[in-house]
């Protein structure tokens, strides 16, 4: 919830941000708007048997939800531990195997965020500006996805993190694609210098 909220929140401040910056170009804003259209409609269609269901029982399946996460009985695992079950799961050969666990080595996700964080200062150093915002994403998801896995209570199963393998695939997509922006610039940097006799 943390996670999804969190990068739904950035997707409105962004498309609100970048609407503003174009509200003088009706053709550019075409587009973007009729898919937030069709977006929301979306949502709407997909959220309508839950709705009908916390409006048609008391108390429907949302209150107790959300009572259930107010008021846990049990505390929440904590920074450490759930940095750790991050970690774990941002192990690349993890996604690749589809191995889920909730223990194991924690150095592959350290190396896969220092990677992508070389990588991050990589495309700053370019100027790639959606290179920057592909990482800028990264980041963002990297620190809600450490704040929502801290907050798990209750038994740690596989299933509750699962998500983080989409964080550990969004990670590699942005460090590959940084990888080529540098080598397509190294290589257009040789092809034009002149050559000397």
């Amino acid at each position: 919830l943390g996670l999804v909220g969190g990068v739904a929140g950035l997707l409105a401040v962004a498309g609100a941000t970048w609407a503003w910056r174009h509200r003088d170009d009706r053709a550019a804003l075409v587009g973007p708007a009729r898919w937030t259209a069709a977006s929301v409609a979306l949502a709407l269609v997909l959220w309508a048997p839950p709705a009908i269901e916390q409006l048609t029982n008391d108390p429907g399946n949302a209150r107790i939800v959300v009572d259930h996460l107010r008021y846990p009985d049990e505390d929440p695992i904590g920074t450490s531990r759930g940095l750790e079950l991050l970690a774990v799961h941002l192990d690349p050969w993890r996604l690749v195997a589809g191995r889920q666990a909730t223990t194991g080595a924690v150095a592959p996700g350290i190396v896969l965020v220092a990677a992508w964080a070389a990588a991050a200062v990589l495309a700053l150093r370019l100027g790639h500006r959606r290179l920057v915002a592909l990482h800028a994403l990264v980041g963002a998801v990297l620190v809600l996805s450490a704040v929502s896995v801290s907050r798990i209570f209750g038994e740690v199963l596989p299933y509750l993190v699962l998500w983080a393998w989409g964080t550990t695939a969004l990670a590699l997509v942005a460090i590959g694609w940084t990888i080529a922006a540098a080598v397509a610039r190294r290589t257009a940097a040789r092809g034009a210098r002149p050559r000397g006799r």
